[in-house]
């Protein structure tokens, strides 16, 4: 079937093959590792076409990288979907953008481009995140996180004096660069020379672990994966409650490198295959050393910890693009304390409808800044946006039907705790 559909396609474009080229037979062994994706028979088409050994591997490469993002947004869909209504709890934002909430809230955040915005502001911690439109794709399809930026502060600081302890900003160095240069001695980057992590004032190109001095409170591990090894979801877990986690004092229960990168289990986009890496990366001790257009980044401090996930998607419809993935996936005691605020703050309290059942999709109602504006901040490190103080130049106000939908919810929940 695949063969007479390769063959009614050449015919339909009046396509024909030079003789040195390819047989069809030769095109689809050389295009076998796409047989089960939408790419096989472009593959076929493009090998013949082109009749060149080195561009054919090329080809080869573009279409196995776009299957690969295919899959992983499949299946990263299909996960969320199940989470979301199993009552796994997830905090994450999706590099589409597309944010997970804390009460299973799942709704598109549109934005502007190059632009960044208050994901999560807490007295202790500000998670911004940066957008950019790349041109060439869908309208729909075509706004990304690029950026993501996290500064951490001391607990005796107030909230107007904002000297952060800490600063991390994760980001796609080139928005519109999309061929792959490592220029480190080493010839292994980050996302093949994409991305750049500045950790403190301190900019980092290749895969490795950062562990602050001397207070030993903030571990950044990095490294180079594919997409087999990318990561589904990440549930949102509670860290032990200690004095030493609540106070964000020090990092006693940081993790080596490599337990970060077996700790995913069955939750990778294909365990079987992503298990035989790790045993490699174990024996020949060289996470670091690995190459790849994917890379994932582990950020750990007492007060919370994130996972996040580059990559380049090379999709052959001709809109390659850049996204940052990242997840919530720890928190301490001690933030659960604080006011949260922000756009993923905010999912924190669930909201209901006038019908007493839980708003989830609708971004006008479960926001209380009505524009997209009301979450921008000054750069990666900003930490003023509209939404963030109630009646600080505006007042949020929470809309009648709203209120009602509240009440009514937590009516419902009442009964139900009372008469189960």
């Amino acid at each position: 079937k695949e063969f007479a559909a390769a063959l009614d396609y050449a015919a339909a474009h009046e396509v024909t093959f030079d003789v040195s080229a390819p047989s069809l037979q030769d095109a689809a062994e050389i295009c076998r590792s796409l047989e089960e994706t939408t790419h096989y028979e472009d593959c076929i088409f493009d090998v013949r076409t082109v009749n060149d050994p080195i561009l054919s591997e090329t080809f080869v490469e573009a279409a196995v990288a776009a299957a690969e993002y295919d899959t992983v947004i499949e299946q990263q869909t299909e996960e969320f979907s199940e989470g979301l209504l199993s009552g796994a709890i997830t905090a994450a934002v999706l590099g589409d953008p597309l944010i997970i909430g804390l009460n299973h809230q799942l709704f598109k955040f549109d934005g502007r481009s190059d632009t960044w915005y208050a994901n999560l502001a807490t007295p202790q911690l500000q998670w911004n995140m940066h957008f950019h439109q790349f041109p060439d794709c869908p309208r729909e399809e075509s706004m990304y996180v690029t950026g993501v930026a996290f500064s951490f502060y001391d607990e005796t600081q107030s909230t107007d004096e904002k000297t952060p302890k800490h600063t991390v900003l994760i980001r796609v160095k080139e928005n519109e660069s999309f061929s792959s240069e490592c220029n480190q001695a080493s010839g292994v980057c980050l996302g093949n020379g994409s991305i750049e992590i500045i950790v403190d004032g301190k900019s980092i190109l290749t895969p490795g672990e950062h562990l602050s001095n001397p207070s030993k409170d903030l571990q950044v591990v990095a490294y180079n994966t594919f997409g087999a090894c990318s990561r589904k979801h990440h549930d949102y877990v509670e860290q032990e409650d200690r004095d030493e986690v609540d106070h964000g004092r020090r990092l006693d229960f940081q993790k080596q490198p490599l337990e970060y990168l077996m700790e995913a289990g069955s939750n990778r986009i294909n365990p079987k295959i992503c298990r035989d890496w790790i045993r490699k990366r174990v024996e020949n001790n060289d996470l670091f050393l690995q190459v790849g257009d994917w890379t994932t980044i582990h950020v750990a401090t007492p007060l919370l910890s994130f996972h996040i996930e580059y990559r380049l998607n090379k999709s052959t419809n001709g809109c390659p693009s850049h996204s940052i993935d990242a997840w919530m996936s720890s928190v301490s005691g001690g933030m659960k304390k604080q006011h949260w605020s922000g756009i993923l703050g905010e999912t924190r309290e669930p909201k209901f409808k006038s019908d007493g059942n839980q708003e989830i999709s609708d971004r006008k109602f479960l926001l209380s800044g009505p524009n997209d504006r009301d979450y921008e901040v000054a750069g990666p490190y900003g930490t003023a946006f509209a939404a963030r103080w109630p009646g600080s130049g505006r007042t949020w106000q929470l809309p009648s039907q709203q209120l009602q939908g509240t009440l009514r919810g937590m009516q419902r929940a009442l009964g139900n705790a009372l008469y189960p």
